[in-house]
């Protein structure tokens, strides 16, 4: 799609050498020539503008003179959005230009067209009324949305879906997130399905988590399954009383954040476990964390490591930190040095 901050022509043209411009055949030529009108602000050239929407033969330059009038808020853009998306004689890309105008006026009218959008035979259009649906209340239509993640055949929209429905705090939609996790063939899928779960923050999901990041294999859907186990529950600890098992669920994370530390191949995932078993500052998670901290190699997992030792805050293992300190490996030294400063401090 057309980008509004494509850089614009050096000289600057009158209106009317505009208009000659914008006659030529060359498509480059009147693309350029409407570049020239985004800082003029007079209703003349909001005019030229829908002049141009209606009668140029390249989307590309329609599109641009779409964005600008969306940029100058013309008072007619809705009849304008509303038109181009009807008329289905338009290019795609254009349609799907106007659906995405029509997500940001955020009006009665124009989230109709998003709830018709979303039938559209498009799937740039119906990519983009999914999207614009962000800054509506959507609860409503939740059942429609579950049903486009459950039977489109388009990875772009079950994608969409799955994006909008870490927005919303309904169980309907953790559990269909839950279900994507566990059971989607698409590995970008299952960790699109993890960072919803992350925003949706429920502590029902943590089980789900640990069970789908002891089978998941594609390396960043592990990392984005530990992040949201990690994230999720700090985000809950303040309130750990009120949450009937907590302790359980939490011991279940943490064998299954130290396992996956210990043994998984991917630094990048032994890292981030380690990261998200500071956040849960578990003393009992202290004498695995000290073990790993003797047996890794890699400095990056080790800094977070000792990071994490720090933030817990006890006092026992200074020796190992001490130790830590001497490494040859500047984050490592830095990052010992750090925690044992943390320590002195409590």
């Amino acid at each position: 799609m057309t980008d509004l901050n494509a850089e614009k022509p050096p000289e600057q043209l009158t209106l009317q050498q505009i208009k000659l411009q914008l006659q030529s055949t060359n498509p480059f030529e009147r693309f350029n020539a409407v570049l020239y009108l985004k800082d003029m602000q007079t209703p003349e050239v909001n005019d030229l503008l829908k002049t141009i929407i209606n009668k140029d033969p390249d989307y590309i330059v329609c599109e641009l003179a779409l964005l600008l009038l969306f940029d100058k808020q013309d008072r007619q853009l809705f009849e304008i959005v509303k038109h181009l998306f009807f008329d289905t004689s338009e290019h795609r890309y254009l349609r799907a230009r106007a659906i995405w105008i029509a997500g940001k006026l955020q009006t009665k009218e124009a989230y109709q067209i998003l709830l018709k959008a979303l039938n559209d035979t498009s799937e740039e259009v119906k990519y983009w009324a999914i999207i614009g649906l962000q800054n509506y209340n959507f609860k409503s239509i939740l059942d429609q949305l579950l049903k486009l993640l459950t039977s489109s055949r388009s990875q772009m929209i079950r994608r969409a879906v799955i994006w909008l429905l870490g927005k919303v705090q309904v169980r309907p939609a953790r559990v269909a997130l839950e279900k994507t996790l566990q059971q989607d063939t698409t590995a970008t899928n299952r960790m699109l399905a993890a960072w919803a779960l992350h925003r949706i923050k429920a502590i029902e999901s943590i089980q789900v988590l640990c069970r789908a990041l002891e089978k998941e294999s594609f390396e960043l859907a592990k990392r984005e399954i530990v992040f949201a186990i990690g994230n999720i529950l700090q985000h809950h600890l303040s309130r750990k009383e009120e949450i009937e098992g907590f302790e359980k669920i939490k011991d279940i994370a943490v064998r299954i954040l130290s396992r996956t530390l210990l043994r998984d191949q991917s630094y990048i995932v032994r890292r981030v476990c380690a990261e998200a078993l500071g956040k849960l500052t578990d003393q009992r998670t202290v004498p695995n964390l000290v073990e790993i901290l003797g047996t890794d190699t890699n400095p990056f997992v080790r800094r977070e490591i000792i990071l994490s030792l720090g933030k817990i805050g006890d006092p026992s293992v200074k020796e190992a930190l001490k130790s830590a300190k001497k490494s040859n490996y500047k984050i490592v030294s830095e990052a010992a040095y750090q925690a044992l400063q943390k320590l002195r401090e409590n």
